[in-house]
């Protein structure tokens, strides 16, 4: 995961695509750049997401409800809400 994480906040403006390209893919990542959403948002323009996954259901679409944060040496530890210390650990 601390390679995901790496690639994702450093990636090599070589490997960035402009977006997700067509056909079969399984268990494959592809970095894509969002300059086109940035580009959108400075001329008043919402986001425009590439949908390669079909239709996301809020109730069963697949993400991730934790947080987590990279510390110094790259590690990520979980950060989760702690209601009796009434502070995030």
């Amino acid at each position: 995961m601390v390679e995901v994480v790496s690639l994702l906040r450093n990636p090599s403006k070589s490997a960035l695509l402009p977006r997700i390209p067509n056909g079969k893919k399984n268990d494959v990542y592809f970095p894509i750049s969002n300059q086109r959403n940035i580009d959108r948002h400075r001329h008043g323009q919402p986001n425009v997401f590439d949908d390669d996954c079909g239709v996301w259901e809020k109730k069963t679409a697949r993400h991730n409800k934790y947080l987590y944060l990279q510390v110094e040496d790259g590690c990520l530890k979980r950060v989760f809400w702690n209601a009796g210390m009434n502070k995030y650990c």
